[in-house]
């Protein structure tokens, strides 16, 4: 249902254009509303991993993708999303959810070896 994509420090994962009936992400505002969900019920539990949620952006000129990982969305700044709108990154395209990355030994996968 998501794409992980897992930098060195951070983790950016991104909802599927699905729509499954028990999970509907099938527009960008409904993508922006499961991101949210998650962030506001997992920093309850891991507030040091979930940042927030971040606009992926494209410039129409250049189609390049642009991340705004320094300007995040949290649930205290409220569900106003207006003040992302700046022609300098171009049209929000997608929203991911920005995560700490986590050091490879916590992995299930490490403990198991």
């Amino acid at each position: 249902m998501s794409i992980v994509f897992l930098l060195p420090e951070r983790v950016y994962k991104v909802k599927k254009q699905v729509d499954f009936g028990f999970a509907d992400f099938s527009t960008l505002f409904k993508r922006f509303q499961a991101c949210f969900a998650e962030v506001q019920l997992n920093q309850r539990l891991a507030p040091d991993v979930y940042m927030g949620v971040v606009p992926v952006s494209m410039k129409r000129a250049t189609r390049e993708i642009c991340v705004r990982c320094d300007d995040f969305w949290t649930p205290e700044k409220g569900a106003d999303l207006d003040w992302w709108l700046n022609d300098q990154f171009g049209e929000i395209v997608e929203w991911a959810v920005h995560m700490v990355r986590l050091p490879d030994d916590c992995t299930l996968l490490h403990r198991m070896e």
